[in-house]
């Protein structure tokens, strides 16, 4: 997962000088907004998405931490301290610098590294969707199906049907045994179907 780093703007240059760190401003932000994941109408509906399968939410940081592999927070003061700007950007810096190196590493130990040709369609793709959008985050999934696509066998179509019915907003939330529950005897049709036209004998 990608790791997430929040910068706050315009923040009080007369706060304590330890809330300028990155530990003391992520624990002090996760903290107010602790609750914010029962609290928050459109947060809770996430929360609930999670529970359904059988992850412990208690709070918004962990929620976040279902998304995210960490999450920094970095303090940006109000203008007129230019040298504590300067701190700031270089800590924000220092941050951007440890979570690459860090994912690097971890991509590396789990031998999912990207080959030129993976990088060079990653990359691609990344000025495609920020050329068009800023606020809008980089779709990972998206990428990956890119990398990644789904074969044009029997198997394949199957899945692109699961997909599909996932999306229908009529099944909600669905797990994918409830889909393939209801998907078991239509594929299992489309199986006896394939041994009769080829006559396959069992054996």
């Amino acid at each position: 997962m990608p790791h997430a780093i929040i910068v706050l703007n315009f923040t009080d240059p007369s706060i304590d000088p330890r809330g300028w760190t990155t530990s003391s401003a992520t624990e002090s932000l996760l903290n107010t907004y602790s609750t914010a994941v029962w609290d928050n109408a459109d947060v809770k509906t996430h929360a609930k998405y999670w529970l359904d399968r059988g992850t412990s939410i208690n709070t918004t940081k962990d929620l976040l931490l279902c998304y995210y592999s960490t999450v920094n927070v970095v303090r940006m003061p109000q203008k007129g301290r230019y040298a504590l700007v300067d701190q700031q950007v270089v800590e924000l810096n220092s941050q951007i610098q440890q979570k690459c190196a860090l994912a690097r590493e971890n991509r590396k130990r789990l031998r999912v590294t990207y080959n030129s040709e993976e990088f060079q369609t990653a990359l691609s793709m990344g000025f495609d969707h920020f050329s068009k959008c800023l606020d809008e985050p980089f779709d990972f999934i998206a990428l990956s199906w890119n990398l990644n696509p789904i074969p044009k066998d029997f198997g394949g179509n199957i899945l692109r049907l699961a997909l599909a019915i996932k999306d229908d907003p009529m099944m909600g939330n669905a797990t994918g045994n409830e889909i393939f529950q209801r998907l078991g005897p239509m594929v299992a049709s489309c199986i006896m179907l394939d041994f009769v036209r080829h006559k396959l004998k069992g054996l």
